[in-house]
């Protein structure tokens, strides 16, 4: 079965974003169908529009989406219907990567978020009059009002947490994870204030590297129920606004993010992710 949802397609690179009504399949196995509330806009998501990321199209993109949980299909144990849940990138949860804690370096992450366009066996999730379009971008899709998504990367959160405002969970399944987990599990937590000098000379010589990190190298099941709950706490605010339900005044989102999720004080630092957010 498949259900009619509105999203925001893009027909080839550097198109632009089209509201288009497409279907969606019902959850399979492992899978869980999420009712999109908000979802943020990153850059992996223009670059993907313009044709500059290994993303096929037509498609919908969309990767930093949050909702509640519509169904569930068979072996799904994590999460029920009408829980709160915060969508991040997906990963096979079988390779000895998976298995010790680091997802973010996933044997099969590419298939799993970039180039099938599908389900990682390669079967469509997404289909426009009749005919399959690419979807499952990060393993969801969330650029329409729902998004299929696999119980590894629908992260529940609970609590005071459940109860914060769509828009303020969004950003954390990967913007502010990234940054967050980078801090927390590579970097590790220095003082506030410090800076590392990095002239040019030294990347011309090779005698300091710049290490891209994926994810924050973050565990999602692990790491986002804490953010999450650092933000319902209070010790981790966006800028302008300390109402759980008040819509968001800026389009930067700033976070106490550098101590406050590494530890459990309150942070005074401001850490800019690249994602804006806006409500379904």
């Amino acid at each position: 079965m498949r259900r009619t949802i509105a999203a925001l397609t893009v027909a080839g690179a550097g198109a632009a974003f089209e509201l288009s009504e497409v279907e969606l399949d019902d959850p399979v196995d492992g899978e869980v169908l999420v009712r999109v509330e908000a979802v943020g806009m990153c850059h992996a998501d223009l670059a993907a529009r313009a044709g500059d990321f290994p993303f096929p199209l037509p498609g919908v993109v969309g990767h930093e989406g949050a909702g509640r949980v519509e169904a569930v299909g068979a072996g799904v144990t994590s999460v029920r219907p009408g829980d709160r849940v915060i969508l991040t990138f997906d990963s096979c949860g079988r390779c000895d990567r998976c298995v010790s804690g680091t997802p973010t370096q996933c044997r099969d992450f590419v298939a799993h978020n970039f180039t099938n366009g599908a389900r990682p066996g390669g079967s469509p999730t997404l289909w426009r009059a009749g005919a399959p379009i690419h979807g499952s971008f990060f393993g969801q899709s969330s650029f329409a009002t729902f998004a299929l998504a696999g119980q590894r990367n629908a992260v529940p959160v609970t609590g005071a947490a459940a109860e914060l405002a769509p828009e303020l969970l969004a950003p954390l399944g990967c913007g502010v994870q990234t940054g967050a987990g980078a801090v927390r599990g590579v970097v590790g937590v220095p003082p506030f204030g410090v800076t590392a000098a990095l002239d040019v000379a030294d990347l011309v010589n090779d005698s300091k590297h710049i290490v891209g990190i994926v994810e924050g190298a973050s565990n999602p099941p692990v790491f986002l129920p804490r953010l999450a709950g650092l933000v319902a706490s209070g010790a981790c605010r966006r800028q302008g606004s300390s109402s759980r339900r008040s819509p968001p005044t800026t389009p930067r989102w700033c976070w106490s993010i550098i101590r406050s999720a590494c530890t459990a004080g309150s942070g005074t630092s401001g850490c800019s992710s690249s994602s804006t957010t806006s409500r379904g």
